[in-house]
């Protein structure tokens, strides 16, 4: 143990550096300056408790990974660029055990700030989406324990494909149906009325 060049310095230059507390239920307290002439604890080795307490936020440099689990199972870090969250065995679980809480994905909103997209709203009991989805050519919506019903485009034709049981039901007090456009109808169903066709915007 010495003084260096205005730094204390504990140097071990054979074996291990081991700094016990015996005392049951005793601690090991890290302290330093806290940036304004005081002290403050940065963390704790909590003997009481039988963990790590951390008073301070952690800083982690790129490429740094913090570590989780007996062989690294889970890592976190940013590698200068992006963020990454790397799970290497079972499932990765997402999990909001607070009472009617919700989880809430946001990201940024292409004008500066930021936006939900969406949430698995805990209250509701559901899901709520924010903003449109995109499903590219050949990827398909599913619906039904069984896949029974496929709404996708396959990059020639849009297709809504019930292959399940029972029938394909669409379920409306007035149906139409109009051009691409939406400025023309083709084909309008009313509840305990009539069923109309038209041509080029004109019933026939």
């Amino acid at each position: 143990i010495y003084h260096s060049s205005g730094s204390n310095i504990i140097d071990a230059t054979v074996g291990d550096l081991i700094i016990k507390a015996s005392q049951d239920d005793g601690d090991i307290i890290f302290q330093s300056d806290n940036g304004s002439g005081g002290i403050d604890t940065y963390f704790i080795l909590d003997g009481g408790q039988t963990r790590v307490e951390f008073s301070k936020a952690t800083q982690h440099a790129d490429n740094v990974i913090a570590n989780f689990g007996s062989s690294s199972d889970m890592q976190i870090y940013h590698n200068g660029t992006d963020s990454y969250l790397l799970n290497g065995t079972g499932n990765l679980e997402i999990l909001n055990n607070t009472d009617d809480g919700d989880i809430i994905f946001k990201s940024d909103d292409g004008s500066g700030g930021t936006a939900t997209y969406f949430r698995v709203d805990g209250g509701a009991v559901e899901t709520r989406f924010l903003k449109s989805t995109l499903h590219f050519d050949n990827v398909k919506a599913k619906f039904g324990d069984g896949d029974d019903l496929q709404i996708y485009h396959n990059a020639s034709n849009s297709c809504i494909q019930d292959s399940g049981t029972g029938e394909l039901r669409m379920l409306a007090s007035t149906l139409s149906v109009r051009n691409s456009g939406d400025t023309e109808l083709m084909i309008t169903a009313i509840e305990n009325g009539a069923v109309n066709l038209y041509h080029n915007n004109s019933k026939k």
